[in-house]
């Protein structure tokens, strides 16, 4: 029996089909092409031997010549294959009259105790999210077209490094199955979603040059959990508030450790896109006349006005928040870069959202603009995760500006009109609770 037990070989863990520069480093290759993740890192050229062809004899088996039952697994497996995968494909709503139905995915019955509990049933679970990923959810980030290798080849190799990245896909990829119809996904993101916060807050210990871009399009991702998943910030208000913190937060990273940002937002900080207001209707271009308008008319205390109080048009913070805003509507007119408004975490200063904690008057008027264009882009198929914020965003800020003394001017009652008529309110205004924001 000992004897027996010395002549077994120990299981093998080492790469057979490794590259070049792997082999030569004595170290496991991922295998991945076109190059793996070793080579990715040092910045080596990957390079595989050529692979030997398959004996006669196993190309006889798959062919089916004497091997009758290796053929006819094989037949079942691929029948087997081809049914799972109709039954994953789909695809979001077209508003095309010519567009091919495609069977509803049929949910997997997974529950959160399951895939936390069970090694085999999280490694199907988690190839079916990274899937989602690479093929649906990563456009859901998308607006301009250098994002998407950024976002559907970068991003998932850098999860392969860090924790907070890995769960980060895996909880949006969730939230995208369950916004599909699928609701037993739902409870798997919030999971995933938890998992990732949790690793990122330990990440943020450790910020350097060789994980600040990850940080950086976590904090983007992490924005996404907020809207996508309601019950992590139960009101609109706070979500932004938290979409704020986290970008600006990241955005110190980005400047401290990098000269570097994501293609999106290096396109609005350099000034370059051309906005054409001819492109907004009569009556949005005098709404935003009209924010100009009070800014003109409304005082801001300091700090932010230096010493004294100041009007808000002679502000900073508050001249680009307003014109990032009305960038906003034209560019959202325009439609060639999507979710252009949610660049505000990056182009306006920290110092406008502690106005708007504190409720400044001018601060709210220009976050219930805001609000207006956060839902004309919810209507963006891509775009599903803001679902109804930007209507919530509106109803909130407007029934704070209502009960200030600012609500007695005729062109804040004017704004607030506007701006609840925008995003179809019709109700009337119900007095809120402050110590809930």
């Amino acid at each position: 029996m000992v004897a027996e037990k010395q002549k077994r070989r120990r299981a093998h863990t080492k790469s057979r089909r490794g590259c070049l520069a792997c082999k030569g480093r004595h170290v496991k290759c991922d295998e991945q092409t076109p190059r793996c993740a070793n080579c990715v890192v040092r910045a080596t050229e990957c390079i595989y031997p050529p692979r030997p062809s398959p004996s006669p004899s196993v190309l006889e088996g798959v062919r089916g010549g004497t091997a009758d039952n290796a053929g006819s697994a094989a037949a079942q497996t691929e029948s087997s294959l081809q049914g799972q995968m109709a039954l994953r494909e789909d695809s979001f709503a077209s508003s095309s009259s010519d567009a091919v139905e495609t069977p509803a995915i049929q949910p997997m019955n997974l529950s959160v105790t399951a895939f936390s509990s069970t090694p085999g049933s999280s490694r199907i679970l988690e190839l079916e999210l990274m899937h989602r990923w690479s093929t649906k959810t990563w456009a859901s980030l998308y607006s301009v077209p250098d994002d998407q290798p950024f976002l559907q080849e970068h991003l998932p190799r850098a999860a392969l490094f860090e924790s907070y990245m890995m769960n980060g896909l895996f909880a949006l990829a969730a939230a995208d199955l369950a916004h599909s119809g699928q609701s037993d996904y739902l409870a798997i993101a919030y999971e995933y979603s938890t998992r990732a916060t949790a690793d990122y807050q330990v990440a943020l210990q450790n910020v350097g040059r060789d994980n600040v871009h990850a940080i950086y399009a976590f904090a983007m991702i992490a924005n996404i959990f907020n809207f996508s998943m309601p019950a992590l910030a139960p009101t609109a208000f706070t979500r932004m508030r938290a979409a704020f913190d986290t970008v600006s937060s990241a955005s110190d990273f980005i400047i401290t450790h990098a000269h570097w940002r994501p293609p999106c937002s290096s396109l609005v900080l350099s000034g370059s896109l051309q906005h054409d207001m001819d492109l907004l209707s009569a009556n949005t271009r005098a709404a935003l006349d009209r924010l100009t308008s009070l800014s003109e008319q409304i005082r801001v205390p300091s700090p932010l006005a230096g010493p004294s109080s100041a009007l808000a048009a002679d502000v900073r913070v508050y001249q680009l928040a307003i014109s990032h805003v009305k960038n906003s509507f034209a560019e959202d007119a325009r439609g060639a870069v999507k979710g252009y408004c949610f660049c505000i975490c990056d182009v306006v200063p920290s110092e406008y959202m502690a106005a708007v904690r504190a409720w400044e008057p001018m601060a709210l008027i220009i976050l219930m603009y805001f609000g207006v264009v956060v839902n004309q882009s919810s209507k963006e198929v891509m775009m599903w995760w803001i679902k109804s914020s930007g209507k919530e965003l509106v109803e909130e800020v407007a029934a704070m500006l209502h009960e200030m003394p600012v609500a007695q001017m005729p062109d804040v009652q004017n704004a607030i009109s506007w701006a609840r008529e925008e995003v179809g309110l019709r109700d009337p205004m119900v007095p809120i609770v402050r110590e809930a924001y």
